[in-house]
């Protein structure tokens, strides 16, 4: 079952275009995050070798250590390399609290941000800052782009978030039961419960009047993501660029001069 919905006219000319097997491997990796950070280096300003040891420095702070490395063809562009689906499991961390946050806050997340005020949706019951929770999105149903839950909401002890998130499943499950409050999550992430989505586990930087009271600042320090790629988080200001690779082969196919 695809997470991303798609217009049928759409959907058959591509299928026509590129086969059936080559679309359905389309629509598979479209839902789940690129696994590097590709970064541009701004070649008037330092090399390209400064800019790797210095990101081999940042990259010791990180646990695990992102691979780096300089991208075959493209010499001015860097490869940071990431880690995913991960085996995530809350209850054997102890993790009875839940952030709910919104659908582009947990994109964020899962390309290597921390959880700020803005994005944050509902918080368990009794939250405090220095609590570890599990970090959950909002997903709405298919073609909407509005979650389930709405902002303020407060999450009661029965809506308790993943117990596992294993990554050997790979199809998305959001069939809901009643049964049990007990939820288990695949390598995608995916909660079968309320359409909440699993992203990581991570530490409250604030309690939960805090987090809807502020206006900025970070809510959430992230510990563990599904999918993890690594953050410069501001670092190499100036020296680098965040830029998708198909954005630099273009400006190196034009190579535009002054005039």
């Amino acid at each position: 079952m695809d997470s991303i919905s798609w217009d049928p006219q759409v959907a058959a000319f591509l299928e026509a275009a590129l086969g059936a097997e080559v679309f359905a491997r389309m629509r598979a990796a479209l839902c789940v995050p690129p696994l590097s950070t590709c970064l541009r280096v701004n070649t008037l300003k330092c090399t390209v070798q400064d800019v790797m040891q210095q990101l081999h420095s940042v990259a010791k702070s990180s646990q695990p250590a992102p691979g780096v490395s300089t991208h075959p063809q493209l010499p001015v562009a860097l490869l940071l390399k990431g880690t995913g689906p991960n085996h995530i499991d809350p209850a054997a961390c102890s993790v009875s609290m839940e952030v709910v946050i919104s659908r582009r806050a947990g994109e964020a997340v899962l390309r290597g941000a921390q959880v700020f005020v803005p994005g944050v949706l509902a918080c368990s019951a009794g939250l405090a800052a220095g609590d570890r929770v599990a970090v959950t999105v909002a997903v709405g149903a298919q073609g909407s782009s509005h979650g389930a839950i709405t902002r303020y909401t407060i999450l009661q002890p029965a809506d308790a978030t993943a117990d596992s998130i294993n990554p050997s499943s790979q199809q998305p499950d959001i069939s809901s039961s009643n049964s049990s409050n007990k939820q288990q999550c695949n390598g995608n992430g995916r909660i079968p419960f309320d359409g909440r989505m699993c992203v990581g586990i991570g530490r409250a930087a604030m309690s939960r009047t805090e987090m809807f009271r502020a206006q900025s600042g970070v809510a959430v320090t992230m510990e563990q993501r599904v999918y993890d790629v690594p953050s410069l988080n501001g670092a190499l200001k100036g020296k680098v660029m965040l830029q998708n690779l198909p954005s630099i082969v273009a400006a190196h196919v034009l190579n535009p001069t002054p005039g």
